[in-house]
């Protein structure tokens, strides 16, 4: 399931797997499964925050330069929430800000309706109009500076384009 996450969502959050399998089978599985790092029970709880906090210095460290997603002439630094067009920032608000991450991460595959209200409001509903007028605003934002990218899939969701379109 980890892997799975890491490819489809380009998922760079450090996971530390805390199980009783201390086989060594089994921690040759977490690790090439994607965990950054395993701790085989009995363990002390320091010896957990220990760790977590290392692998989140770590995180911190790649986050800051490495985490960008690109798709064209758009770019989104994701540890800075920037977003640029051609080089030039557009401003966005945190839930437009959400829907264009998740586009960007699958970007050239369709991404649904309810997989962006799942994203965007974790299991709460949201009002009738509320995904289409994130998805107004983003596109209103991105238009100003020439980037229309955005397709509708009628009936499915949405996707960015393919770039050399």
């Amino acid at each position: 399931m980890l892997r799975q996450m890491r490819e489809a969502m380009q998922l760079a959050t450090p996971v530390l797997v805390l199980t009783a399998r201390s086989a060594l089978e089994d921690k040759s599985l977490g690790f090439s499964g994607g965990a950054d790092d395993y701790l085989v029970k009995p363990f002390a709880l320091e010896e957990v925050v220990m760790r977590a906090r290392a692998l989140l210095r770590r995180s911190k460290q790649l986050s800051d330069t490495a985490f960008v997603l690109s798709h064209g002439p758009l770019r989104y630094v994701v540890a800075q929430q920037l977003v640029t067009v051609d080089g030039r920032e557009v401003r966005l608000p945190r839930k437009s800000l959400m829907v264009l991450e998740l586009l960007m991460r699958y970007a050239g595959r369709v991404v649904s309706r309810q997989r962006l209200e799942d994203y965007l409001w974790q299991g709460e509903p949201p009002s009738a109009e509320a995904l289409r007028g994130q998805l107004h605003l983003l596109r209103k934002a991105l238009n100003v500076h020439g980037y229309d990218g955005i397709e509708t899939v009628h009936n499915i969701g949405w996707r960015l384009a393919s770039p050399d379109r």
